[in-house]
């Protein structure tokens, strides 16, 4: 949480303040470092000078006593000019104590002895004693004892040994215990006096309890008694100078950091602030249109380089949009050339269309003729066997020419948005087998087997049941093309098992395949899969306009569904057909003349046929004997009022029906 809100501070700061607030705490924190550092060596001096005025005290209590009683001695005025000197040195104002063990060690000759007067002073002098025993050991094991005393009456006397607790040298360094009395605000000094050879000489006369003493016998000093002088130092003046020496610290480290925090004020605002402002004023200028506007930075410095490269970049961008600009205006131009063309491409699909219409109408109109006259001519009885096959020829021809007139208007309507959707509720099985029974003659000449498999729970569903049939028809007449004779062909009705409320018609052959490029191909329009490289369509084996399978990809998208393949060459194929169970009913939209003209044609407002109307056979009905009344009659036939059956592709079997 720290880390974010310091992150959200620093985030959202100017980058001035955030110089100053770092350089500051980085700052303040090696100034406070450095400062604690030397308020700590200037705290352990002042120390050190009370250590040190203790010990002249020290020296001070044991050269008292010792000045008095070498009075007494021949070589007194030497001792006299010694202990002068060292009490000229030192400072008798403070207060000092001689502490023994016991009350039988009180030593004659120095005043102000006492034994310790509290537990802390007890282990306090326990602690020296054990420090000092163990120096001593150090002392003897390194050979700097002597084993052998002196005797007593010797005339060259060390009177340094009366000093020793001045030896600064490693091993003698002197041996104290330190302490500052909060309560009473003292500092207090122990050290424990150490027997010289000399010292020994003198002090076993004068010391009761010690063996030896008084027979003239030096003895070692060890045995004498364990004595302590405390020295006791007013603290005030110590802890004065401390908090003064503080003070004057705490007082330089503010200064410091506050002309160091002016300091980098100025130098981050003349050096960074500014040419980072005039960048940004630059930029703002520039993003409000003022396009003329550089950077001026002389500092000869990273700013000036920056500077340089910031109108560098404004050169660019000025140099991209005007060219930006002319490719626009070039860009106009080739978007109204467009709107041009595509009005012309307007004109041109209507004027297809109205061809479309045109063509459709003049061609089904002698077609219809041709078809209806080959009828007649096959029920005269006065034909022969090669004329009736003849007429069939005929009228067989008609037909395919039709369907496929039938075919090309059925694709430009369904791409024109003009199919209307009418789903009706519906047995899928009856709808089946009827147009298996539709195209059983088919089946029946080329000697294949058709079988109908359903798996279906529920035949019922809600769909256009025209649509449905065409589906159907289509891929049937395919099956049949391009399967060889002795074959077989399974239509399947399923559930789907991908997709909930869904059905599945599945037309499986055992043909001549698809290779596997061609799976593809065979959906787009006029096109075959078995056209081989370099071959038309005109010279191809299989007849059609290939518009078959383009027709039933159509309608099923227009259904909600799917169609898709799986073949093997030389094994056969299977097409699947997945649709809805039910389905939206969708009207067309407003048709134009032409659109109306054309659904007129595909609904069979011209007659396939001329049929006979009477019940009679049609042998017997009466035909004019002359071929040239019978083309004259025709010529008078209203072929719009005659009644229509046309869309064969719905109601019928397509009789070589192409495969796409």
């Amino acid at each position: 949480m720290a880390q974010q809100s310091w992150r959200r501070v620093l985030g959202e700061t100017s980058l001035e303040r955030k110089c100053r607030l770092l350089f500051g705490f980085w700052l303040t924190l090696l100034i406070s470092g450095a400062f604690w550092g030397v308020e700590k060596v200037s705290s352990d001096l002042i120390l050190k000078n009370t250590r040190t005025t203790a010990r002249d005290v020290v020296d001070i209590a044991l050269l008292k006593p010792h000045f008095n009683y070498w009075e007494t001695r021949e070589d007194k005025q030497g001792f006299a000019d010694l202990l002068g000197e060292q009490l000229a040195r030192t400072d008798g104002r403070n207060n000092h104590e001689v502490i023994v063990q016991d009350e039988e060690s009180k030593p004659k000759q120095i005043p102000n002895v006492r034994i310790p007067g509290n537990a802390q002073e007890v282990n306090i002098l326990e602690q020296l004693e054990k420090m000092l025993d163990e120096r001593r050991a150090a002392e003897l094991a390194q050979g700097q004892v002597e084993e052998g005393l002196p005797e007593r009456n010797v005339p060259d006397v060390d009177i340094s040994e009366l000093f020793s607790v001045e030896d600064v040298s490693d091993q003698d360094r002197p041996i104290f215990v330190e302490r500052v009395a909060q309560d009473i605000n003292e500092y207090q000094y122990y050290e424990p006096v150490r027997w010289g050879n000399t010292c020994t000489i003198c002090h076993s006369e004068q010391t009761p309890g010690v063996e030896g003493a008084g027979q003239g016998t030096p003895v070692d000093g060890a045995e004498l008694p364990f004595t302590v002088i405390k020295v006791k130092i007013p603290y005030e003046e110590t802890q004065s100078s401390i908090h003064k020496a503080r003070a004057i610290l705490i007082a330089v480290a503010i200064v410091t950091v506050f002309v160091s925090m002016i300091a980098l004020y100025v130098i981050i605002r003349l050096l960074v602030v500014r040419p980072l402002k005039h960048l940004r004023d630059v930029s703002d200028r520039i993003s409000h249109g003022d396009l003329e506007s550089r950077a001026e930075i002389l500092t000869d410095d990273e700013f000036e380089e920056l500077g340089t490269s910031f109108n560098k970049m404004v050169r660019h961008l000025t140099e991209t949009q005007d060219e930006l600009k002319t490719v626009n205006a070039d860009l106009d131009l080739k978007v109204d050339e467009m709107a041009q063309l595509n009005m012309q491409l307007f004109d041109m699909n209507r004027m297809k269309d109205e061809f479309m219409a045109n063509m459709s109408h003049e061609l089904r109109t002698p077609l219809n003729s041709i078809i209806g006259f080959s009828e007649v001519l096959q029920g005269v009885d006065a034909l022969n066997d090669k004329q009736h096959r003849y007429a069939s020829n005929i009228q067989r021809s008609g037909q395919i020419l039709l369907e496929m007139i039938n075919e090309i208007l059925d694709l430009a309507k369904i791409e024109a948005g003009k199919q209307e959707i009418n789903p009706v509720e519906m047995n899928l099985h009856l709808v089946t087998s009827a147009q298996c029974d539709l195209v059983k003659s088919l089946v029946e000449e080329k000697n294949l087997s058709l079988e109908i498999s359903e798996e279906m729970e529920d035949p019922m569903v809600f769909q256009d049941q025209g649509k449905i049939q065409q589906v159907l028809t289509n891929l049937l007449s395919n099956a049949i093309k391009f399967t060889p004779e002795g074959g077989r062909i399974t239509v399947r009705l399923e559930e789907s098992k991908d997709l909930e409320d869904f059905f599945v018609i599945r037309v499986i052959d055992t043909g001549i395949g698809i290779a596997e490029e061609d799976r593809e191909v065979i959906f787009e329009k006029f096109r075959q899969g078995n056209v081989s490289s370099g071959q038309d369509n005109l010279t191809r084996e299989y007849a059609g306009t290939g518009l078959g399978l383009s027709i039933v990809k159509e309608i099923c998208r227009m259904l909600g569904g799917e169609v898709s393949v799986e073949s093997q060459l030389g094994i056969g194929s299977i097409f699947t057909v997945m649709l809805p169970k039910e389905t939206t009913p969708v009207q067309p939209e407003a048709k134009s003349d032409i659109n109306h003209r054309v659904d007129q044609l595909n609904r069979g407002q011209t007659d396939l046929s001329l049929k006979p109307t009477s019940s009679q056979p049609v042998g017997e009905q009466a035909f004019p004997a002359n071929p040239e009344e019978s083309l004259s009659d025709s010529r008078e036939v209203d072929i719009d009022a005659m009644a229509d059956e046309t869309n064969l592709s719905q109601h019928e079997p397509l009789k070589d029906d192409p495969q796409a």
